[in-house]
Formats: C-alpha cells, sequence, structure tokens
C-alpha cells in the first residue's frame, strides 16, 4: 500500500457514494478497494490545501492501517485543490460504542475488559505514530476514533490535525471540552500551537473511558452540595477518582471500578495525566503499562467474561453488576440464548472459551522507532573536535583579517592596479588556512568517518526495526485460528438451531399463567387495541412488550434530544453515572446524579414520558421476535430435546477443537517473541543512537556541520 498510494492518478474513476459530511462527499475509487475519494463541497482554500500538501509529504510508514491520512490532493477542472485521496477505513465504529456498557451488548458483545485493554493500547500506540509523524491531533474526542472487532482502531478527521511545515504553523482551532487539557480550557484556540502533551491528556481520557465502562475522570459527587461542572473540574485538575480526596474534593460515582483495581502502574499514570504534575505520561508510557495490565489478567470462577487484575481477592465486575443491577459484559455461558441452543453440547462454549483465551494473547504493536536524538539525548563534543573548531575559526578570522589587510596594504601601494588588490587579498585569506591545515587534516578525516559509519549503523538499525517487529506473522495465525472458528460456528448451527426449535416449543408447553402477567397483558391489548388474536401467551406478550418498549426507550439518547440546560457536560455527567437513554431515566437514578436539583429532574422524567407515549407496539414482530428467540420470558424451561452433529461433522469439529486450544500458546509465544524482538533492537538502537549523536556533535564542534 505504501507505494500504491503515490500511483494514484490526478483523476481517479469514482465509485458509489460512502458517505456524505458537512465538508464534502466520500466515494469509493474504482478499481482500488483500499481507497477513498473525498470530494469537497467547495475548492480548498490555500491555506488548507497547503497544509494537505504538507500532510501527504509527511505520511509515516504504514499509515492505513491506523488512520484515514490524506494520500494524494486532486484537481478539479478549474485546477483548483477540490478532493483528496485517503485509504478506506472498513469494519470500524465509534469507540463511544465500545466503551459504553448499553451500546457494547449490541455492537461489540464479545468484549471484555482484556479486549478494552488491548484498545486502548492499540490507540496509544496511533497517537504515538501520529506524533512521530511531526503532527499533532489537537481535537482529541470520542467520535475521532473507530474500533474494530479485532480491537485495531483508526483515526479519522486526520485533516484537522495541527501540523508545522514550511516554517509555517497549520493549527487545529477546534475542540471538545471535556477532552481539552485545563491549560486551554476556554481559550481561542485559533493561535495556540498544541504540542503532544496537549493530545497526551485526551488520550488520557478516552483510555479511562475504555477502562472505566465510559466514566468521565472529571464526573464524581462533590463533598458539599454545590455542583461542579466536567471544564471547571479539569480547570482545578480535581480528578475524580484520584486518592487526594482532600485536594479535589469529588467523590468517583457509585458502581465504578476502584482505580488501583487497574493496576497501581495503570493508577499512577493517571494521577499523573489529570493532576497538576508536569509532563504527562506519553504514548508510549501508556502502551507499555497497558501491555503488563493485560499480561496480569485472570478469569472469575463465577463468570468468564470478567477479567481482572491477578492481585485481587474477588471479582470487582461481579460486585458492580451485583450492586447496580448493570450487565457490564455479555457473557456467552448464561442467558436464555445459551439455555435454549444448549451450545456446549456441540462444543460451543469450549471454543468461545478458547477464542477468549486467544483474544487474550497480547497483538504486538508496531511502534515507531524514535528519532536517535531522543534516545542519546544531548552529547558533549571530545576535546580534540572542540580544538579542531576552534582552529578552524581562528584560521577563518586570521583569513578574513589577511585578506582584508593584504588587500589594503595593495591598494595603497598600487592605487591603479586593482588585479594586485585581489590577488593580495586571495593570497592573504589563504595564507593562514594553509598554515594551519596540517594541524587539523588528520582529525577531520577521523570525525568524518565516525560521522559516516554512525550514521550507517543507524540507518541499518532502522531497516531492521521495521522488518522484523513486524506483527503480521502474528495476525496471519490469528486468521486462521478466526477462520477454523468460524468453519465450527457453521457446523454447528444447524443442530443448534434444532435445539432452539424443541426448547421454544416445549417452554410454549409448560409456561403458567399468573395474575400479574394477566393484567398487564390485558392493558397491553388495550391500549393498542389488539382485538385480533395474537398467537402469544400472557407471559410472551408482556416480554415482548417490554423488550420493545426499551429498545424505544434505548434508541433515544440524551445527548441527541436537546433538553433545555442538558447539554455536553451535563450529558457526560449523566453518562458517568449510567444514564444515557430514556430507558435509564429513573426518579432515584437522576436524583443521585449531583447537580440534577428538582428541575433538571422533571425535565427528564417529563421527557421520558414524552418518549414513552410515542411508543407503538408492534404485534407482528412481537410474534417473530419470540419464535425466534430473540425475547427472553421470565419461565423455567426444563431440558430441550437432544441433538446431534452428523458423524462427518463430529469428526471435523474435534479437530478444530483440537487445533484452538494450540491457538493462545503459539499467539503468545509469537507477541513474546516479537516483544523480545523489539526490546533487543531498542538496546542496540541506544546504543547507535549514542555513537550517532556523539559523531554529529563532534563533526559540530569542528565546523564540519551546521
Amino acid at each position: 500500500m505504501d507505494g500504491a498510494c503515490l500511483e494514484t492518478p490526478d483523476k481517479v474513476d469514482r465509485g458509489p457514494l460512502v458517505g456524505e459530511g458537512g465538508e464534502g462527499r466520500i466515494y469509493e475509487v474504482q478499481g482500488r478497494p483500499d481507497l477513498v475519494v473525498k470530494v469537497y463541497h467547495a475548492p480548498l482554500s490555500a491555506t488548507k490545501a497547503a497544509k494537505m500538501r504538507a500532510m501527504i509529504a509527511r505520511r509515516p510508514p504504514a499509515v492505513e492501517r491506523y488512520a484515514a491520512w490524506p494520500l494524494r490532493l486532486l484537481k478539479d477542472a478549474n485546477g483548483a485543490a477540490g478532493a483528496v485521496v485517503m485509504p478506506r477505513i472498513t469494519g470500524g465504529r465509534d469507540i463511544h460504542l465500545l466503551y459504553s456498557p448499553r451500546a457494547r451488548r449490541q455492537h461489540f458483545p464479545q468484549a471484555d475488559w482484556s479486549f478494552l485493554i488491548l484498545t486502548a493500547q492499540n490507540v496509544a500506540a496511533a497517537f504515538a505514530n501520529v506524533h512521530a509523524a511531526g503532527c499533532v491531533i489537537g481535537d482529541v474526542n470520542h467520535g475521532s476514533v473507530l474500533v474494530k472487532d479485532d480491537a485495531q482502531v483508526a483515526l479519522i478527521d486526520c485533516d484537522s490535525f495541527q501540523i508545522r511545515a514550511d516554517g509555517r504553523l497549520y493549527a487545529c482551532d477546534v475542540a471538545v471540552p471535556t477532552f481539552t487539557p485545563p491549560e486551554l480550557q476556554g481559550r481561542m484556540l485559533s493561535d495556540v500551537e498544541r504540542s503532544p502533551d496537549h493530545d497526551a491528556f485526551g488520550l488520557a481520557v478516552l483510555i479511562f473511558h475504555l477502562l472505566f465502562m465510559g466514566r468521565h475522570p472529571f464526573a464524581g459527587r462533590p463533598a458539599n452540595t454545590a455542583d461542579v461542572p466536567i471544564e471547571q473540574a479539569i480547570r482545578e485538575h480535581r480528578f475524580a477518582f484520584s486518592r487526594d480526596r482532600a485536594r479535589v474534593r469529588l467523590e468517583p460515582p457509585p458502581h465504578t471500578l476502584p482505580l488501583e483495581a487497574a493496576s497501581p502502574e495503570i493508577a499512577a499514570l493517571f494521577e499523573h495525566a489529570f493532576g497538576p504534575h508536569g509532563a504527562r505520561p506519553t504514548p508510549l508510557d501508556w502502551h507499555g503499562a497497558l501491555d503488563r495490565l493485560r499480561g496480569r489478567l485472570q478469569r472469575c470462577a463465577l463468570e468468564p467474561a470478567h477479567a481482572f487484575l491477578t492481585t485481587l481477592t474477588a471479582c470487582p465486575w461481579c460486585r458492580i453488576e451485583t450492586q447496580s443491577g448493570a450487565r457490564l459484559f455479555l457473557s456467552l455461558h448464561r442467558g436464555p440464548e445459551t439455555a435454549l441452543a444448549r451450545g456446549d453440547d456441540f462444543g460451543v462454549g469450549l471454543v468461545q472459551g478458547l477464542w477468549r483465551a486467544i483474544m487474550a494473547a497480547p497483538r504486538p504493536v508496531a511502534l515507531p522507532l524514535p528519532e536517535h536524538t531522543a534516545l542519546a539525548g544531548g552529547r558533549e563534543p571530545g576535546s580534540g573536535a572542540q580544538a579542531i573548531g576552534r582552529r578552524a575559526l581562528l584560521a577563518a578570522r586570521l583569513g578574513y583579517g589577511a585578506a582584508a589587510a593584504a588587500g589594503l596594504t595593495a591598494a595603497l601601494a598600487a592605487p591603479d592596479l586593482p588585479v594586485l588588490w585581489a590577488a593580495a587579498g586571495i593570497a592573504g585569506f589563504w595564507t593562514p588556512r594553509v598554515a594551519l591545515a596540517p594541524h587539523k587534516s588528520a582529525g577531520v578525516a577521523e570525525i568524518l568517518q565516525r560521522l559516516q559509519t554512525a550514521q550507517m549503523h543507524w540507518e541499518a538499525v532502522s531497516a531492521r526495526w521495521g522488518q522484523e517487529t513486524s506483527a503480521q506473522q502474528f495476525d496471519d495465525v490469528l486468521a486462521l485460528l478466526n477462520r477454523l472458528r468460524l468453519e465450527h460456528e457453521r457446523l454447528t448451527a444447524q443442530a443448534i438451531a434444532k435445539a432452539q426449535d424443541r426448547a421454544r416449543t416445549h417452554q410454549a408447553d409448560v409456561q403458567k399463567w399468573t395474575n400479574d402477567r394477566a393484567r398487564q397483558a390485558q392493558a397491553i391489548r388495550r391500549r393498542f387495541n389488539l382485538t385480533e388474536p395474537i398467537a402469544l401467551t400472557d407471559a410472551e406478550l408482556v416480554a415482548a412488550f417490554n423488550t420493545q418498549m426499551g429498545e424505544h426507550l434505548d434508541r433515544h439518547g440524551i445527548e441527541k434530544a436537546g433538553i433545555a440546560d442538558i447539554g455536553a457536560s451535563r450529558t457526560a455527567k449523566l453518562a458517568s453515572f449510567g444514564i444515557e437513554t430514556a430507558g435509564d431515566v429513573t426518579l432515584a437514578k437522576v436524583r443521585a446524579v449531583p447537580g440534577f436539583g428538582s428541575s433538571l429532574t422533571r425535565r427528564l422524567i417529563s421527557w421520558r414520558r414524552g418518549i414513552e407515549q410515542g411508543f407503538r407496539f408492534d404485534a407482528v414482530r412481537a410474534q417473530a421476535d419470540i419464535r425466534a428467540g430473540l425475547i427472553a420470558v421470565k419461565q423455567a424451561p426444563s431440558a430441550p430435546g437432544e441433538a446431534r452433529l452428523s458423524q462427518q461433522a463430529e469428526r471435523r469439529c474435534r479437530k478444530i477443537e483440537s487445533e484452538l486450544r494450540d491457538g493462545a500458546p503459539v499467539l503468545q509465544e509469537l507477541s513474546r517473541r516479537i516483544a523480545a524482538r523489539q526490546a533487543m533492537l531498542l538496546a542496540e538502537a541506544r546504543v547507535c543512537a549514542a555513537e550517532y549523536a556523539q559523531a554529529e556533535a563532534d563533526a559540530r564542534a569542528a565546523r564540519l556541520i551546521k
């Protein structure tokens, strides 16, 4: 892909429309499924076009894996820059759909805490790569990162990045306040030069969202009755989860993971990122710490979907789910679908467990090799190089002085012979240089040789870094294992479907009527005028109604509701207390949120009631969903009838299970080897960087380079 992008012609053949935004439309590129072209509604300004060209010139290696980076600027019929070619990001969803527990159950049902940590690690790696390219993201927010099913991430809206090129700053003048560091809160950003340290604040907020179930680090319960908006808490460094409670005067929201449960190392990084402690943790600091955290996880004995730190004596997720009544992680070992399918009879549960172990294997992340100056730091030149430099400076000064003196003397002696003046000046200029040359020639050659050798060594280790630390082999093995898993699913699907049909039939035969269910069912029929017979029992009708009503309420998010006086800051605070949609709004839950008095509470309750009034029950869909097993009826079904695989499918499934058992150890060993290779090459790079930096310092002191 790296070289292929440069071959994109000035004109491309557009394919189908992919999407449309405020700036323009995005189309496929015919014949290049890996590319899209963004056609702007209006030609780019000269400044924006220059910025795009600078970003194209600064394109990092393999950028298509983690960012929708501009690759080629295209001109319209009038010669104006009007479109840009970018990598096509497929399969990605907004990161908030992963860290929000409610949305995660729908969009990432197999994601556990290990998956969230891996995603955070990949976000940190993407930030590191952008910074290595000399750019600053600037507008860090929950809409600028997409996550794929394998926890890989992609940065979008790259044309808003800040970049300095050709002595000019192309700034990022937008920001989301809840991701903006304290020193930039409330400032006009059009003339502010962002730094990687500013990005580090937004990165820490994203990582906190991922590890702490969408909570905002600055949304907490105040020690007194006065509410503290998130922006104010950020300005005052009042990290709600901080151990310094006396200073921040905020308590974490209820039913949250304690800060130390993410490991003391991670807790210290958050304290450093959100407190008044100087420079914040870098993306590479986060990447290493998150990698170590993933290697120290254990599985809950009661709920395998719960992963937590090995140093903890009890599962914190079980406690939080029990106290809050919320499902944070969707277990594949419980629930009506699993009970009906009896998937474990066919090895489904085993494969799911093996796959979780496979996905828990840490994927090596391609990190940029830092510049040699960053690895080596400052270097003092040697005394020999300094002496050569002093002699060179002396020769230059003497030469200029002698040239002036000789020229002036010749002019006074022979005013009518200007050629003689020039000859005398030249002779005077070179005489001291020639006289001092024997004192430095040998030393100069040695310094230049050391510089050339050091540069060659550094370039060699840089090339090896790109070749030997790639995760391609890991990805190839993971892709093979995934194909085996999908094959197992296909082989068992028919038998599982038969088991589900028998279980549903049996449930319909044994379900019992209750007076409460009968009254609710009668009220539903009356409210929606369901006069025609419906092929549902009262219990099923009530369950379908509750499910559809819950889905209806959950489709109405508070963020886009436009409720008076409930803007982005209060919406973020509600989300930190587990209130994101109309389905979350109850009197007790809203009253527990700091800053939400009777007026705001009434508005939320009134808004929810209005949403309820707009609900329309779909009886046809209810029947289909019940029959398809999509709705759990609170009945106690007995064991469904037996179903079997064919002998051929049975043998193939057992073979797949055997191969999947070896998957996690193989991936762990590959990851260990690549990580060890990275560590070895980094140590070697430090030595080469020190050699290179010293050679440069000597050459600079000897006045051989600038």
